[in-house]
């Protein structure tokens, strides 16, 4: 079976949330799955070194090697590579295509227990994270310059920027009905760059490239994910929990429980 998209994720689970104001939710609509670059200024650039980025052969007197980047040799290279601005100038991001996909749902807000007679209305906040990750195992300082590579390469090939984390938060209305809990899960809509990382080092004329494949927030305009509403009945023990002490409660649980005490007994919203 495939993956099915947020859409029907959202379908599964109960009520989609309107979008905030600020915030691009909802389904993946029309955009492609799928986006092939323009590499031109980034074909240009190891031609001009004198490789060809197609068949990674020689153009002049250069050796072209590939290399694996996760290996603890290559890795150090690398690194201490993107640690000097002088040589993170000769590495590029050479892209081959751009894949979209929905990440996940998580909880990203607290979860509101009714413990009344009818439906209670509570205003949650929530927040949610979305952080680049890679193959490379990169101390801080070359992150910091592999997320200058990367962005720059992303920005000739694809005229987008890539952004390495972005933090959504928002305030969004839930309705929970009467000895049920509610909360809300979030699906981020997830890009996947695929291609190769090349080191030009003039000093050695030697070009070093492999390939490489890095997920993160999609920014090309599309919806940028799908907040949904959840919601299940409470069972006899958690009743007896949370609700003995006054029938007219509403206690508020925090984000970080939700994922233990959201089991198999989730049901869609009428």
């Amino acid at each position: 079976m495939g993956r099915r998209s947020a859409a029907q994720e959202a379908g599964a689970v109960g009520g989609a949330v309107p979008a905030q104001a600020g915030h691009r939710e909802g389904g993946a609509g029309t955009w492609p799955e799928i986006r092939l670059p323009d590499n031109t200024g980034t074909d240009e650039r190891i031609r001009g070194f004198g490789a060809d980025p197609a068949t990674k052969q020689p153009l002049k007197p250069v050796s072209v090697d590939r290399v694996d980047w996760t290996r603890s040799d290559a890795r150090s290279l690398l690194e201490e590579c993107l640690k000097d601005s002088k040589w993170r100038k000769a590495i590029l991001v050479r892209s081959e295509r751009l894949k979209f996909w929905p990440g996940g749902f998580k909880a990203v807000g607290d979860a509101v227990v009714n413990c009344t007679g009818s439906p209670v209305g509570r205003s949650v906040g929530w927040s949610q994270t979305v952080s680049t990750t890679h193959g490379l195992t990169l101390s801080a300082s070359a992150s910091v310059g592999f997320e200058d590579v990367l962005t720059a390469s992303f920005s000739m090939s694809y005229s987008v920027s890539w952004t390495m984390s972005k933090t959504f938060t928002d305030t969004t209305a839930v309705t929970v009905p009467s000895r049920h809990m509610g909360w809300l899960e979030r699906s981020p809509t997830l890009q996947t760059l695929e291609g190769e990382i090349w080191m030009l080092l003039d000093d050695a004329k030697t070009a070093l490239w492999g390939t490489a494949t890095i997920t993160g927030q999609a920014t090309d305009g599309r919806p940028e994910g799908m907040l949904v509403a959840k919601e299940r009945r409470l069972s006899s023990d958690e009743e007896k929990k949370w609700c003995t002490t006054r029938q007219e409660h509403v206690p508020v649980l925090p984000a970080a429980l939700v994922p233990m005490l959201d089991g198999t007994t989730t049901t869609p919203r009428d």
